[in-house]
């Protein structure tokens, strides 16, 4: 949930490498009415044109990945705002798809982009559609068949995942279906215009229940690449969970997955990210790792594997000291057994030198339950802590050029978090974290901007008195210099506009 746009990316990563930090000014602006909630009480910003802003609202939690909860059945509207943040239509996405049912819903091409399926039990057959709606909220195009799959059980599908390229010009869509001791992935590739140029079945040599997708992600050139892991929890601390990452790629002109493992026995990794470096060539994943015998001695690593040329895959570990972590997590976090292992990525940006910017955040999850003598019933709880935001720039051999620790407590219960964590912003010289320096109607709403040499700066954005609390997750970066995130103001839902 804490993603610059891919075009983005392009067109700012060299400026964030080469232009020095310079002034800025920085404005807040709110939607002249506020966004009715209906029973939607979950929006998200999920894409903009040269006309206005896209919003995605749901009556359940995007943050849960499920379409049911309790008596409760997913279901979703979208909007469309103006570049003033005044709401111009709203539609039913369901209503686009009868007779189908929904897969996910996504924005590519300054449109809308719907995934369908539709599955027959009689013939254990699988079918995709996908269907454009521009901001008059149609779909002109209407709906087109992207591909269709021989499964051996139709419930043991999963929903669709979908990835598109950076250049625009390929959206991949895979399917997981549950098959024994392996996994088989369905996938679909189309054109920018959803014609289905390739579809091929590809296996994941893993049962359901051990293997996870981090993430999924096709090429410039159409290569797919996956990031997978098997979690299992540690001997040494029944508290950490470990990962063993895999890579899997195949290209452009391939058939098959090839499976690359990134650590080996005596190393697991907290988290990893996957990145596709277009202007080298090459994957990317990166993460902090810490070794099986002792907890602190964690560090960084890379894993990179260059496209088309035949290379295996080189992973670098570098180990970081005591002390340097001590200074970015905190010594008394430090002491209570929090080391940078326990730090999630959240961004990684490959940099044309071959380094990279790797951004992660402290978090943590507490859970437990107690009994209510008035329902009889245990009443289970969670608490979220969200700590400090980590910054390491490391250079193409794996060295940290500098690090940075942006500070901050954030703690929620049975909240999902919705209000914790950050929005990113990339502008001319600078990556910028936007966040709530607490949970609470009182909250004030800060900046914190680095430049490409470390240098960094605090801006306050909204004051306590204004009673203004961010959504960071649900916004999104829609220009150069501007960002579009719901928040609760008054107690009230409205789209604000931080403009740069």
């Amino acid at each position: 949930m804490y993603y610059v746009s891919t075009k983005m990316k392009q067109i700012l990563l060299l400026l964030f490498l080469l232009i020095s930090s310079h002034g800025f000014g920085q404005k807040v602006y709110y939607s002249p009415k506020h966004v009715s909630y209906d029973q939607f009480e979950n929006i998200k910003v999920i894409g903009q044109n040269e006309k206005g802003i896209f919003t995605l609202q749901s009556n359940l939690p995007f943050e849960l990945n499920k379409d049911r909860i309790g008596l409760r059945n997913r279901k979703y509207r979208v909007n469309y705002f103006d570049l003033q943040l005044n709401k111009l239509w709203d539609l039913n996405p369901e209503e686009k798809s009868i007779d189908m049912d929904l897969e996910s819903i996504d924005f590519f091409n300054s449109n809308i982009l719907l995934t369908h399926s539709i599955s027959d039990k009689s013939d254990n057959s699988y079918a995709l559609f996908a269907q454009y709606i521009n901001d008059k909220s149609n779909s002109e195009a209407g709906i087109k068949s992207v591909g269709k799959f021989k499964v051996e059980n139709v419930n043991a599908v999963d929903k669709a995942l979908v990835a598109s390229s950076l250049n625009k010009n390929f959206i991949a869509i895979m399917l997981q279906e549950e098959k024994g001791d392996e996994i088989n992935a369905h996938i679909s590739i189309c054109d920018s215009s959803l014609n289905l140029v390739r579809q091929l079945t590809l296996i994941f040599p893993y049962k359901w229940k051990d293997f996870s997708i981090k993430d999924f992600k096709i090429s410039n050139n159409a290569d797919l690449v996956v990031l997978g892991y098997i979690g299992i929890r540690s001997k040494e601390s029944k508290k950490q969970r470990i990962y063993k990452y895999h890579l899997f790629t195949c290209l452009q002109d391939e058939t098959t997955f090839v499976e690359q493992n990134i650590h080996d026995e005596n190393v697991y990794a907290a988290e990893a990210g996957l990145s596709i470096d277009e202007f080298n060539q090459q994957v990317v994943v990166a993460g902090l790792y810490a070794s099986n015998q002792n907890f602190h001695a964690s560090g960084i690593f890379t894993a990179k594997l260059k496209l088309n040329n035949g290379e295996q895959l080189r992973v670098k570990q570098v180990q970081v000291s005591d002390e340097a972590q001590k200074e970015l997590v905190g010594e008394r976090s430090f002491k209570s057994g929090s080391d940078i292992s326990n730090y999630p990525v959240r961004m990684l940006i490959p940099r044309n030198d071959g380094g990279l910017l790797l951004v992660t955040e402290s978090e943590y999850v507490y859970q437990y339950s107690s009994y209510d003598y008035f329902s009889q019933t245990f009443i289970i709880r969670n608490e979220f802590y969200l700590d400090n935001i980590l910054l390491l720039s490391i250079s193409n051999d794996n060295k940290i050029e500098w690090s940075k620790s942006i500070r901050k407590n954030q703690y929620s219960m049975d909240d999902n978090a919705i209000y914790s964590s950050f929005i990113p912003m990339l502008t001319s010289g600078e990556i910028g974290f936007i966040y709530n320096q607490e949970i609470s109607r009182f909250t004030s709403i800060n900046g914190y901007l680095i430049n490409s040499n470390g240098t960094s700066t605090n801006v306050n954005l909204v004051k306590p008195s204004e009673r203004v609390l961010l959504f960071p997750g649900w916004g999104k970066q829609v220009s150069l210099n501007q960002l579009v995130i719901p928040v609760r103001m008054k107690n009230k839902l409205f789209l604000s506009r931080i403009s740069f």
